[in-house]
Parts: C-alpha cells; sequence; structure tokens
C-alpha cells in the first residue's frame, strides 16, 4: 500500500555523503529554487561545495578563455537517445552501445565537471588509476569510473539547468517532481536556458573527441518533444522491463540516492506513490510526444531479450535504426557481455502484497501497453 514505510538506507539519515561539483551561479540557482530549505545536518556540505564552486566557476571561465567560448556545432548532429524508466536497463544498453566506437558518449568526469572538463579532464584522467578505477554504484552491483559513458542529466544538474535531479538534493519536496520532469511545466525562460546549456554541454563533448552523440538519461523520455525540435533526425532507442522489477529497484534507488545526496529529510512512506506517479507521467508524455515520429527514428527494447540474447537484439536494433557499424563493434560486444555472466538482478521477492497490488493497478496500462504477465517473477542470472 502506499503508505507502507521504507527503510532509509544506512540507518538514520545524518546527512548527504557526497557532494555534486557546481559552479558557483548553478548551486545558487538550485538552492534559491528550493527556497534555501536545508536540514542543519547538511550544513557543512553545503558550505563545502559553496567554497568548491568557486573553483569550478574560475576553470570555467579559464576554458571559455582558452576556447573563446566555442564549441562544436551541434544542431546538425543526429544523436542517439536511450530511453526508458530508471532501473529499466538504460545503464545495460548504453554501456554495451558504448563499446562501437562510432559512438561518443559523455562519461563520469565530464558529466559531474560540466564547466572546464575540456580544460581539466585529460590531466585529472592521467593520474595514476582514475581512468580505470572501479567504484560501485549505489544502487546496484554494477560498478563505474571516471571514463565510464554516463548520464547527462547529472551536468545538467550542476550546470543550473531545471532538472528532475534537483530532487536529489531536496528530496522531502517530491511534490515538484512533475514540475521538474515536463518541459511543458517550465515558463519560456527555463526552456531556453535548458536548450542553451545542454547544447553547450553536447558541444563540448563533440570537441572532445568525434563520433555520433550517444545519450542516455530516463528523464529525456519526458522531453522527446522538445529533443525533436533540437535535433530534428535524432532517434531514440526505448528500452522496458517488467513493471513489479522497474517499480521495486526504483524505491531502492532513491532511497539511496537521496541519503548519498540530500540535503534534507524525506519521508520514506512517500516514495511508493512518487514512483507510481512519475511512472504514469512518464508513459503518458512519451505516448504524446512519439505521435508523428517516422519508424526509423524509434526502437523499442524488452532488458528481458536483451538479457537473453544480448547480441542478438543489438544486430536487431542496428538494423531497425539503419546502423551500418555492427560488424566492426561485434567482438567489443561479445566481450562485455561475458564479463557480465552471473550477474543476478534483485528481483521482487520482498515485494508486500499489498505495494504489488497497488502497481498492478496503476500501472496496469503499462503491463498490457508492453504485454507484461501480472504476476510477480522471480530473480533470475542475466
Amino acid at each position: 500500500m502506499a503508505s507502507q514505510r521504507m527503510p532509509v538506507p544506512r540507518g538514520e539519515w545524518r546527512g548527504p555523503q557526497a557532494t555534486l561539483h557546481f559552479g558557483a551561479a548553478g548551486l545558487f540557482k538550485v538552492l534559491a529554487a528550493h527556497q534555501f530549505k536545508i536540514s542543519p545536518r547538511a550544513f557543512r556540505a553545503v558550505a563545502r561545495m559553496s567554497i568548491e564552486s568557486v573553483s569550478h566557476s574560475l576553470a570555467g571561465l579559464a576554458q571559455k578563455a582558452l576556447h573563446g567560448g566555442a564549441t562544436a556545432e551541434t544542431k546538425s548532429q543526429k544523436p542517439v537517445f536511450i530511453i526508458g524508466h530508471w532501473r529499466s536497463g538504460t545503464t545495460l544498453l548504453h554501456e554495451a552501445l558504448c563499446a562501437d566506437r562510432s559512438f561518443n558518449s559523455p562519461n563520469t568526469y565530464e558529466c559531474l565537471f560540466p564547466q572546464h572538463f575540456l580544460l581539466t579532464e585529460e590531466r585529472y584522467l592521467k593520474a595514476e588509476g582514475r581512468r580505470s578505477a572501479l567504484s560501485p554504484r549505489p544502487m546496484d552491483a554494477m560498478t563505474v569510473s571516471m571514463s565510464s559513458p554516463q548520464e547527462d542529466e547529472f551536468a545538467l544538474l550542476v550546470l543550473g539547468a531545471p532538472s528532475f535531479y534537483r530532487l536529489l538534493l531536496f528530496p522531502g519536496q517530491m511534490s515538484l517532481g512533475r514540475g521538474l520532469l515536463l518541459p511543458s511545466e517550465w515558463d519560456s525562460g527555463e526552456v531556453d536556458s535548458w536548450k542553451r546549456l545542454f547544447s553547450a554541454f553536447l558541444g563540448a563533448v563533440c570537441m572532445a573527441r568525434p563520433g555520433r552523440l550517444l545519450l542516455k538519461s530516463p528523464t529525456h523520455t519526458c522531453r522527446v518533444g522538445m529533443l525533436r525540435e533540437m535535433f530534428p533526425d535524432a532517434q531514440f532507442l526505448h528500452i522496458v522491463r517488467q513493471p513489479y522489477e522497474v517499480f521495486t529497484s526504483t524505491l531502492r534507488l532513491w532511497n539511496e540516492l537521496f541519503a548519498l545526496y540530500g540535503l534534507q529529510r524525506w519521508l520514506s512512506e512517500d516514495l511508493p506513490r512518487f514512483v507510481l506517479d512519475i511512472g504514469e507521467v512518464m508513459e503518458q508524455r512519451l505516448e504524446a510526444d512519439l505521435r508523428g515520429l517516422p519508424e526509423s527514428s524509434y526502437c523499442l527494447v524488452r532488458y528481458e531479450d536483451l538479457s537473453s540474447d544480448p547480441v542478438g537484439q543489438l544486430e536487431a536494433i542496428y538494423r531497425r535504426l539503419g546502423w551500418s557499424t555492427l560488424a566492426a563493434a561485434r567482438a567489443d560486444f561479445e566481450e562485455y557481455f561475458a564479463a557480465r555472466v552471473g550477474y543476478r538482478t534483485a528481483g521482487v521477492r520482498d515485494l508486500d502484497p499489498d505495494l504489488a497490488d497497488l502497481v498492478r493497478q496503476r500501472w496496469a496500462s503499462i503491463f498490457r501497453k508492453y504485454d507484461y504477465p501480472e504476476r510477480l517473477p522471480t530473480s533470475k542470472k542475466t
């Protein structure tokens, strides 16, 4: 049921365990937008971010001076956007496709330090071990390094653009989620700011190295219409997964990320309704935005199919979207998936029956649309 309490990870919340790397303007914009409603337990983290923001802003100014404020042209780009709900397999698909070296995807360093990565990335990653050092993600057993492909939404957040991920800092304001997620809820100034910051970031990524842009963020699922306006020749790769597994895993995701970055307390009992509400909003917005999209610009893939026959599913994706680089990347695809043999998903065996009923009711249209059975699945190796 919606009121069931989900335990906050790591016991009683003691304040944020990590901070993000804002510039001064971006940090002030985000804090002001949420009326500086910060828990005393987060004061030290905010002070640290504020001090560090000055150095990030100065490095950003140095990068602009060095590059003359210029970035690569992005309007002629034909990016590929990986979309889908959180925990539906977007990361798996993103990392796999990045084995195809014809693609260019922003990495972790670039998304965490978007103001100045053209100036600082190479020197940072040359430091011993930093390029390949792996750290576990807080929400699952997958690992990430500074050179791993990363979700560009973190760059947008740090740059001060309208972003759903502001809730990572202000989880007590989940009611603002819809307004942060949907561009239709933004005013014209916010839309223009988002487009400008996103284009500038992508331009810098294109300056860093060649290749067709490959971008992944669940939040882009609600921006297909706006992205089509910006990039008329973009293609969208949409991944779906068993709704019970998506729901259960997303609850864990937000609890973990809120505990990691949150600057205020949140009510864990609000999370089930929050996840269900946002899932409905995403699906409704996506359905509307996909109308009129050419078949050659959209491909749907199921996580279960990708897990059971990964290279076969990639072949189907390449055929559907008209990509010609499969042969050159096949060996790298096989190597990537061979390294994942034995990876086990958490499954939904511990999902409360009342919550399962609520998921079944609220997401009934999602079960039907993507042809998933309403019976609860069990965990398995992928």
